[in-house]
Order: structure tokens, then C-alpha cells, then sequence
């Protein structure tokens, strides 16, 4: 057998074992559902509990899609940040705004803590006490193995 029929003879037979590999995988189901999925819209809601100084309609409105009242089709979780920023200038202090993107609630910042907190937080900490127990400084040989 020369070399170009050996080759030969080798490719056929990698071809083959993958055709049979995929046959396999597909008689048990490895490859379904796997078709048709799409990754889903993006989708920016806006939730506004109390008062809305600007837009009064909009008042204690339950979660809605922003796009859906006048704001850009949602791309990424920024740009739905930004828009719930911007409903909080456009509503009251006193209204509460909420936002979701693609089903999960965006978490505001927390407000800022009072003085008396801030200061307390600014003290300086006793420093830790030593840990005096003793420790193990035996060593383990390691064994290596060469071929």
C-alpha cells in the first residue's frame, strides 16, 4: 500500500466514525430543542408608584414597557438604566420608579445613610487580634515519577 492509499484509507475511515458519532446523537435526541431558539427581545418595563409631576396619566401605573409610552426601543441594560432615570426627573422625589430589563428588577442604589452612621463607619477599627496557635512547619516530600 503506498502512502497517498493509506491516507486515503484514514480519511474515509475519520469520516465515517464522525457520521456514525452524529447518527448516534441524534437517535438520542442530543441535538433537539436546538433548532429554533432565539435569544428573546430586550425589554425595558418601568414601574411608577405615586405621583408623577409631568405626566399625571401616568401616575401609580403597574409595570408597563417603556417603549410602549414614548421611549426608544430597548437595546441593553444601560439604556434601560437611563431611561429609569429619566422617568425619576420627569415624576416627582416622592414618586417611587422601578425598572425591569428582560424580566429582572433592576436594583436602585441605596439611599445614603445618616451622619451619625458616616461618622461612626469613619472611625478607625480596633485591629484584629493575633492568632498565636502554633502551626505546622513539617514538610511532605513529594514524590515524582519520570517515564
Amino acid at each position: 500500500m503506498n502512502h497517498t492509499t493509506k491516507y486515503l484509507l484514514l480519511f474515509l475511515i475519520v469520516v465515517f466514525g464522525l457520521v456514525i458519532i452524529y447518527d448516534s446523537l441524534t437517535k438520542f435526541g442530543m441535538f433537539e430543542g436546538l433548532e429554533n431558539q432565539t435569544a428573546p427581545p430586550a425589554q425595558c418595563e418601568i414601574k411608577i408608584d405615586g405621583a408623577c409631576k409631568s405626566y399625571p396619566n401616568m401616575s401609580n401605573k403597574d409595570w408597563f414597557a417603556d417603549n410602549d409610552f414614548g421611549g426608544p426601543k430597548p437595546t441593553n441594560l444601560e439604556s434601560c438604566k437611563y431611561r429609569e432615570q429619566s422617568w425619576k426627573k420627569s415624576c416627582s422625589e416622592s414618586a417611587n420608579i422601578s425598572a425591569k430589563y428582560n424580566q429582572q428588577l433592576i436594583p436602585t442604589p441605596p439611599a445614603a445613610p445618616p451622619a451619625a452612621a458616616t461618622a461612626a463607619a469613619a472611625a478607625p477599627a480596633a485591629p484584629a487580634p493575633e492568632n498565636k496557635r502554633a502551626s505546622s512547619t513539617k514538610k511532605t516530600p513529594v514524590k515524582t515519577f519520570s517515564f
